[in-house]
C-alpha cells in the first residue's frame, strides 16, 4: 500500500504524514510494534522527506502521552522528523451530542499553557512541531470570539518555533 501510495509522488513531496491519529489503535488486529514497521518502510521509501505523526488530544494527558511515548521511540530508531498537534475546535457547544465519545473535551479551545508544554515535549525529543488541522468551528456570531482562538494557537506557534501552520479553515 505505501509504495502504491508514494510512488509517483516520490522525489517530490519533502514530507510525509505518515501516521494521523494512530496513537491507541488496535495492536492486537495491526501488531505491537505496527507504527515503527510503517515507519521504516516510508524512510527506506523516502529517504529524503521528513517524517510525521499527526495526533490530537493534547488535552489528555494519558492520550498526549502516548503520543509523546511513541515520537520518542521512532525518533531514537532515526524513523521520525517532527510531531504535527492538531488544533481543532468547536464553540459552537452542538457537541457533547446525544453520544459524546469524550469528543466534547477535545474540541475545546486549547489554553496557551496546555498548548506550549505540548511543543515542549516535542521539541524537548529534538523533533520538529507543526501545528495541524487549525481550525475553530463557530456559528454566525462567534467570529471575534473563533478569531481570538486561532490567533492563539499562531502566537503560541510563532513563540515556541513551531515550523509551519496548517489551516483548515480561514475566517473572513
Amino acid at each position: 500500500y505505501l509504495a502504491g501510495v508514494t510512488e509517483h509522488y516520490r522525489g517530490l513531496v519533502s514530507s510525509w504524514d505518515v501516521c494521523n491519529e494512530c496513537v491507541g489503535w488496535d495492536k492486537q488486529r495491526w501488531g505491537p510494534d505496527w507504527q515503527l514497521k510503517v515507519f521504516s518502510y516510508m524512510r527506506e521509501l523516502c529517504p529524503n522527506a521528513q517524517l510525521w505523526l499527526n495526533e490530537y488530544a493534547v488535552q489528555s494527558e494519558e492520550h498526549w502521552s502516548k503520543v509523546v511515548a511513541l515520537a520518542e521511540k521512532l525518533s531514537k530508531e532515526g524513523l521520525l522528523d517532527g510531531v504535527g498537534i492538531q488544533c481543532r475546535t468547536d464553540i459552537t457547544e452542538k457537541v457533547p451530542g446525544v453520544i459524546d465519545w469524550g469528543f466534547s473535551k477535545l474540541l475545546e479551545p486549547l489554553p496557551a499553557p496546555k498548548l506550549e508544554s505540548a511543543i515542549s515535549d516535542i521539541h524537548g525529543l529534538g523533533l520538529a512541531v507543526h501545528l495541524s488541522e487549525v481550525e475553530c468551528i463557530h456559528v454566525p456570531g462567534q467570529e471575534k470570539s473563533a478569531a481570538v482562538i486561532i490567533k492563539r494557537y499562531e502566537r503560541v506557534g510563532k513563540e515556541q518555533g513551531v515550523q509551519r501552520l496548517t489551516y483548515w479553515q480561514l475566517l473572513e
